[in-house]
């Protein structure tokens, strides 16, 4: 029953943090464009500022050197 004194406060609080941390992304835009955001995934790989080259292949690089 002790432990329940320190639980549901700390549940609470947590809830709260959740709560404000959303309301902050809302309000600061971060959920404005969705539909961008999921067609760059599409793009190709150059398009959106990754590296041309494939993954593999800047690693060997990096450990024959």
């Amino acid at each position: 029953m002790d432990s329940l004194y320190l639980l549901l406060p700390l549940s609470v609080l947590l809830a709260l943090g959740v709560l404000g941390v959303f309301a902050w992304a809302v309000h600061h835009g971060q959920f404005d464009d969705l539909e961008r955001e999921a067609a760059r995934v599409l793009e190709e790989p150059g398009a959106c500022g990754a590296p041309a080259t494939a993954a593999g292949s800047t690693v060997n690089a990096s450990i024959e050197a």
